[in-house]
């Protein structure tokens, strides 16, 4: 898409209907090439040079650019830009297969966000979707680059942890509660360990997980004061909105 607007195919360059990108766009389309492909010179030499014309140059970078993005489309939650559900399957057979190949350790965690219908329902959806987006900020600052996190659905998320046994993986539990706690946001977590690889056995595993999930989510609705929901993540969103009110 141009600055304008205007949705940038590979269709409307060969029309010659599209604006081609500054130096800046190509420059970008480049650092995300470089983020996502671990051999980025070649696909950048690959996309970004035509011995033809420097035209033809800047529609490699298009196209390249548009496969990124349908690429990146598919695989990430667009919210909190966690793995989606088909990514995070990608990702988990890459995973098991890795665990099953070095006899390695895997874990998995299955998450689900606290009070976030309430939220929905009391504050409104963007407060909702703040919510969500600062419990994948939570997630990934509790994991090392190894784990591999996922927005499944709703307040739905999982994360599947290499190389963590099971009381590595409660010991990355505790890690990530302390950090909601700490942003004033909650969730309810239980961990499984992987005890096969086998697809049914990695399900088998997640039962479990999901199963220790409902546990502690049944443990915080107790504990829960009546109509009492955490609003401490809400204070930019407050300001900011303070500031609009006051223009």
């Amino acid at each position: 898409m141009t600055d304008t607007g205007q949705e940038i195919s590979t269709e409307n360059l060969a029309q010659n209907k599209a604006v081609h990108p500054t130096k800046d766009r190509i420059g970008h389309y480049k650092h995300l090439i470089k983020e996502r492909f671990p051999d980025a010179e070649k696909v950048i030499k690959k996309f970004g040079k035509n011995p033809l014309t420097p035209e033809g140059r800047k529609m490699r970078i298009h196209i390249a650019a548009d496969k990124l993005r349908d690429e990146l489309k598919s695989d990430n939650d667009p919210l909190t830009g966690l793995l989606n559900l088909q990514g995070y399957r990608k990702r988990q057979e890459q995973e098991s297969i890795r665990a099953k190949t070095y006899q390695h350790p895997l874990s998995i965690a299955s998450v689900d966000v606290n009070d976030l219908k309430e939220t929905n329902d009391r504050l409104g959806h963007h407060a909702g979707d703040l919510l969500l987006q600062n419990i994948g900020k939570a997630l990934r600052l509790a994991s090392g680059e190894t784990n591999v996190i996922a927005r499944i659905g709703g307040d739905e998320c999982r994360v599947l942890l290499p190389e963590k046994d099971l009381e590595a993986a409660k010991a990355w539990k505790e890690k990530a509660l302390q950090i909601m706690d700490h942003m004033q946001i909650s969730a309810s977590i239980g961990v499984a360990r992987v005890n096969g690889f086998d697809q049914h056995e990695i399900e088998e595993s997640l039962r479990e997980a999901d199963a220790k999930m409902y546990e502690d989510k049944r443990k915080y609705k107790e504990s829960k004061k009546p109509k009492k929901i955490k609003t401490k993540f809400l204070e930019p969103f407050r300001k900011i909105s303070a500031l609009l009110r006051r223009k």
